[in-house]
């Protein structure tokens, strides 16, 4: 009997530690599938959140280019999934299901974090970065954007990207030789080839490259080419436009470069004169000095002499017979509020470097008449004017305007070194780095 008991009392024991043991390993399965769950939840929302801060990144860099206001900064902006945020080119997208967003701020730092971006484009010196430490250069944006996405569980995680960004100011004349926002035609034997003036003479440097012409425009032969014309570049037509119906070409055209599309419409905008007192008419031979004036008409062998400075007029400018404006020396920039008709010798620059003598329509100059009876070194920017190249003496420079019409056999001679020159239109970013801020 005593035997029996003690293997019974062996057995129940025996038993129990079995149990515990079940349990035990049950307990460790449960731990283990839970902490599995936990690490599942973190990487998912430090992937989500990380994704949302280069969100961040991307929609401050369409802000920066597309807006005036884009260092207001922005905090808190869901929705991350949106395709509207992606605009500005970026490849990586935010993790699926949500949950995720980001914030952005200038100079004071994001809630519950160290972090803040650092506007110093317009300073002249180093300035701390974030939280600190490190400097931002002069001319240099430092964005630092902070995600941050919240599972089901209540947990939340946070992830800063950091891109340091350089800007440069971007001149009106970039991009091309011609560049109309409606249409553009050719008449007769003309076209555009290019050249860079800093370099040298026309005859040293000249291309049949970047002698590109543009439009906004997509309907049927929007652009117009001659018997004869030659373009020196691409051929350019605005958005979902067909290049086979929107480019007419002429019998014996050449395109040295590729018929495209542009993925969106070129921005021209108008840009405002310098206000000021009128110092009255131009009328007679003088020279003048930067400012305002009311209405110029020369004619004759009148000539006009422009020191170097910003010019308003008021009015119209007319130019007849053989007389000219002229610029030997520095730059001229002169603002046409009105219409401009040029019939004699025209803008004379002495200089021949076209930097050297900008015009520029406001939104109240609808029409400009150039090509008179000399050759012209110039930059013309008028956004809202229908232009009319005359005569067979060629351009050397680049034009923006609302309408081309080249009547002539003359040339536009595209000059790189504008894109050095004013009226500037906005800013080019140039993004210098990209990592995460641990």
């Amino acid at each position: 009997m005593g035997t029996k008991k003690k293997t019974s009392g062996s057995a129940i024991l025996a038993a129990i530690w079995v149990i515990v043991i079940v349990a035990m390993l049950g307990f460790a399965l449960l731990s283990l599938n839970a902490i599995s769950n936990s690490f599942a939840d973190k990487f998912k929302r430090d992937a989500a959140a990380f994704e949302a801060a280069q969100a961040g990144i991307a929609d401050a860099l369409h802000e920066i280019v597309n807006s005036d206001a884009w260092d207001t900064g922005f905090l808190t902006l869901s929705d991350v999934n949106s395709e509207d945020l992606w605009s500005a080119g970026f490849d990586n997208k935010p993790a699926p299901g949500g949950g995720a967003e980001y914030s952005l701020s200038f100079n004071t730092p994001v809630p519950n974090t160290p972090f803040f971006s650092i506007d110093n484009i317009t300073g002249t010196g180093a300035a701390d970065g974030y939280f600190g430490a490190g400097t931002v250069p002069a001319g240099t944006l430092q964005l630092i954007s902070v995600g941050t996405s919240t599972s089901g569980t209540g947990r939340t995680s946070r992830r800063a990207v950091f891109a340091s960004i350089k800007s440069v100011p971007k001149s009106a004349f970039s991009d091309f030789a011609i560049f109309s926002n409606n249409s553009m035609s050719f008449t007769g034997n003309g076209g555009t080839d290019s050249w860079n003036s800093a370099q040298g003479t026309y005859e040293s440097t000249h291309s049949n490259t970047n002698g590109t012409i543009g439009t906004n425009g997509i309907s049927p032969s929007i652009i117009s080419l001659g018997s004869h014309t030659v373009i020196g570049g691409d051929v350019q037509i605005g958005p979902d436009g067909d290049p086979s119906t929107a480019i007419s070409e002429g019998s014996h055209s050449v395109i040295y470069g590729t018929k495209k599309v542009a993925s969106s419409p070129v921005e021209i905008p108008n840009i405002v004169a310098p206000s000021g007192i009128s110092m009255g008419d131009v009328h007679t031979s003088r020279t003048l000095q930067p400012g305002t004036y009311s209405d110029m008409t020369i004619s004759g062998w009148e000539q006009v002499t422009l020191t170097p400075g910003t010019y308003v007029f008021t009015g119209d400018i007319h130019i007849s017979g053989h007389a000219s404006v002229r610029i030997s020396s520095g730059q001229a920039i002169v603002f046409a509020k009105s219409d401009v008709h040029d019939t004699g010798n025209g803008f004379s620059n002495t200089s021949e470097r076209p930097k050297n003598l900008v015009l520029i329509g406001t939104e109240t100059c609808t029409s400009i008449h150039l090509g008179g009876n000399a050759e012209s070194y110039m930059g013309v920017y008028a956004p809202n004017a229908d232009l009319h190249y005359n005569g067979n003496d060629d351009f050397y420079g680049s034009i923006i305007c609302k309408t081309f019409t080249n009547n002539g056999n003359s040339v536009v001679h595209r000059d790189l070194d504008l894109v050095n020159s004013a009226p500037y239109v906005g800013i080019e970013v140039s993004k210098k780095g990209w990592s995460e801020v641990k």
